[in-house]
């Protein structure tokens, strides 16, 4: 029996609407023997029992806000409170846990009469649902059920599978996979990234009081600084790169660069460098999620230095990635503290950098045949363990009433 999908953003006012519900309606999508999407314009008294409402809630603390709007739609709350259940769609994004946003969903939901059992949560972050049930037990609130499930992550790999069955397409990959072994790249190094956050800034800032950018493709699409919302605006020692960043001329675009700064995978860009300098959305304590940033530069057959999450590295381990230890030192994955993990991950490319042209290309050529195994896994294995991953989310869902 398929699981029915009923989107519910139309009765929210515009102010809260987000991509969520979209976003895993176009995943379900991909599994119709699955998910059975019902058409919005169903009246919620002619919904099946066993199914789920969805309302897009990317940012955790929206979630309370959302479901607080849905005081006044009568039929679909005495439909929730009997037959149906409330699925919150946030699997474009992956926040770190904050108690704040979770009192307020709690007492939205107190004040529509929806118990928190009758509630699901899909998200990116593997570390939110540990960190909400600790909560949740502390404050002696029933929780809600939360699984984690990566939008950005199934559209890339079934994608890139599509691209892996050609073998036009297959063999330019391959073909990218020669360029490293035999250290003919173009560039050392592709930095790309959208907006400056403090840790990108640092990282650019780096780059460029250095002398390194003539030796890669950096680039940086936005001209506005961003604050770190976590309160984290600078380390010990930052000042010297962040002054440099302030002097680069923004924003920097690179030939071949799209804009599209979510599903391409800028192959164009980084089939010219030998490794990828990957700026995560955000570097952090408590979240070990992935974004698609990380995916792109594995799906163009290229090792990665990555400034992300601690235990990011391993966690791309954890899903049949290639190590690209001890070539390059992934010890910075380790470290929790965000401020320390950055310098160990700069102190990484330095030595890196100063290598001279041909033992620099030698160490990249000794880690083709982990790319290779990289583009491979994901071209082949990894749609397979999408679909299945997919399969045991919507067994998850379904099993909520059989609980």
């Amino acid at each position: 029996m398929r699981l029915a999908l009923w989107p519910a953003d139309h009765l929210l006012p515009s102010g809260f609407r987000d991509h969520g519900t979209r976003q895993f309606l176009s995943d379900a999508a991909t599994a119709p023997e699955l998910f059975d999407i019902l058409p919005a314009a169903t009246p919620p008294a002619a919904l099946p029992a066993g199914g789920f409402a969805l309302l897009g809630t990317q940012l955790p603390r929206i979630a309370g806000q959302a479901v607080a709007a849905l005081a006044g739609q009568a039929a679909l709350l005495d439909w929730l409170r009997g037959p149906g259940r409330l699925l919150l769609c946030g699997a474009g994004e992956g926040r770190e846990f904050l108690p704040r946003d979770a009192r307020a969903l709690h007492q939205a939901l107190r004040g529509i009469g929806l118990p928190a059992p009758r509630v699901a949560m899909i998200q990116q972050n593997p570390l939110f649902a540990e960190d909400y049930a600790a909560w949740a037990a502390r404050a002696g609130e029933a929780p809600i059920h939360l699984f984690s499930w990566h939008h950005h992550l199934h559209r890339m790999i079934l994608g890139f599978a599509r691209l892996w069955a050609d073998p036009a397409r297959r063999q330019e990959r391959l073909d990218g996979i020669a360029a490293l072994r035999g250290g003919s790249c173009e560039r050392r190094f592709a930095c790309l990234v959208n907006r400056p956050r403090p840790h990108r800034r640092v990282l650019l800032g780096r780059i460029a009081r250095r002398g390194w950018l003539a030796e890669g493709l950096v680039s940086c699409l936005a001209d506005t600084p961003e604050r770190d919302t976590a309160g984290r605006e600078a380390g010990p020692g930052w000042e010297a790169d962040l002054a440099a960043f302030a002097t680069l001329p923004l924003p920097m675009r690179l030939e071949g660069d799209t804009g599209q700064t979510v599903f391409d995978d800028h192959w164009p860009i980084y089939r010219r460098a030998a490794l990828a300098l990957v700026a995560e959305s955000e570097m952090t304590v408590r979240n070990a999620r992935s974004t698609e940033k990380v995916f792109k530069p594995l799906l163009c057959g290229r090792p990665v230095l990555l400034a992300g999450n601690p235990g990011q590295v391993a966690a791309l381990r954890g899903l049949g990635f290639a190590s690209f230890a001890p070539v390059l030192d992934e010890a910075y994955d380790g470290i929790e503290d965000p401020a320390a993990r950055l310098d160990a991950l700069l102190e990484t490319f330095a030595r890196l950098m100063a290598l001279d042209a041909a033992e620099f290309a030698r160490r990249m050529g000794g880690l083709a045949e982990a790319a290779e195994h990289n583009l491979r896994h994901a071209g082949e294995a990894m749609p397979v363990r999408q679909r299945v991953a997919l399969a045991g989310l919507a067994g998850s869902l379904a099993g909520l009433w059989r609980g």
